[in-house]
């Protein structure tokens, strides 16, 4: 399993494609930070869109335990939304 450390050359070559991997990894970095915060982003906006929406269909229309489970529902997305934002990498 670990015959790559005792042998000299498969231990240069291992070496050689770690450090390819890395500047491959270094180089794409920026791209991947900029779609993952893209994806994020509109993640974040369906949020929105699904707590408005509930917001605004639940708002008034029930009373008693109905309203009490629309008004945890609302507040569960709301919360949801908050920890997606929290994600986006500065």
């Amino acid at each position: 399993m670990f015959d790559w450390y005792i042998d000299w050359s498969k231990r240069k070559k291992r070496e050689a494609v770690i450090e390819v991997v890395t500047n491959v990894v270094k180089i794409r970095s920026d791209t991947v930070k900029a779609n993952l915060n893209s994806a994020i982003e509109l993640k974040v906006g369906l949020a929105r869109t699904k707590t408005k929406l509930l917001q605004e269909v639940f708002s008034g229309s029930f009373r008693g335990q109905a309203g009490k489970a629309a008004g945890e529902e609302v507040a569960t997305q709301s919360s949801k939304l908050a920890l997606i934002e929290l994600e986006k990498i500065e």
